[in-house]
């Protein structure tokens, strides 16, 4: 799927993250994150608006993941 917009790529990125919090579907979000950085991860006034989503989501799933491990210690 070539796209010429990142629009339309953080649209499309922006649906596979909210359903992330169904089941384990964040290896199918990291995907499209991968999908669209194949398309326009180098354009230079593109690929930075890519990029920058892709780190929030894994930052995201981090810091989730950070907070349950530091639950589990407390527990």
């Amino acid at each position: 799927v070539a796209c010429p917009s990142s629009a339309v790529w953080l649209a499309r990125c922006s649906f596979y993250r909210e359903k992330c919090a169904e089941g384990d579907a964040a290896q199918r979000t990291r995907q499209v994150y991968e999908e669209a950085l194949k398309i326009l991860g180098l354009h230079p006034g593109y690929g930075p608006e890519i990029w920058a989503d892709y780190r929030d989501f894994e930052e995201g799933l981090l810091a989730a993941a950070t907070e349950q491990a530091q639950q589990v210690q407390r527990v």
